[in-house]
């Protein structure tokens, strides 16, 4: 029974009609890792209020290679539990979005995961960076102990 139903989602989700999705912990890490900027333009994916609305959240979890057979840099090689994995995702701009899905050719997969990972290395080093500089300055202790 077990393998039928192994069967069945593997089959249904081969014409694109199961899917599976990404879950909070992925989608907090990604957006942690990222520092809520794109991985590509550096720019904040939250915008601040209006005054008329609530902020507006123009980032975007992006599959690397695409959920369903036919989408940009789909892959046979990856299961479905692999689909929705942080190491399939990368974060976007909107607009990044659409151009790394329009150019698959150009935004191989290798490509992104390289454009990925140096992000994440220029998030860290951003982010130790500052607190450096703010425990170099003479605060007392208290004030920046959140940062150890």
């Amino acid at each position: 029974m077990v393998e039928a139903k192994s069967v069945a989602r593997r089959v249904i989700s081969t014409f694109g009609v199961w899917n599976m999705s990404i879950s909070d912990k992925t989608r907090k890490r990604l957006w942690a890792k990222s520092g809520n900027r794109c991985a590509i333009s550096k720019i904040e994916l939250v915008a601040d209020p209006t005054g008329e609305s609530d902020e507006s959240i123009i980032g975007e979890e992006c599959h690397i290679c695409a959920r369903t057979r036919g989408g940009p840099r789909y892959s046979t090689n990856l299961s479905e539990a692999e689909i929705d994995e942080y190491d399939n995702l990368i974060l976007l701009s909107r607009n990044y979005h659409k151009i790394v899905d329009d150019n698959p050719t150009y935004y191989t997969p290798e490509r992104i995961r390289n454009i990925k990972k140096s992000h994440g290395e220029w998030v860290r080093k951003t982010l130790d960076f500052e607190i450096r500089n703010i425990k170099s300055k003479k605060y007392p202790e208290s004030a920046i102990s959140f940062l150890t």
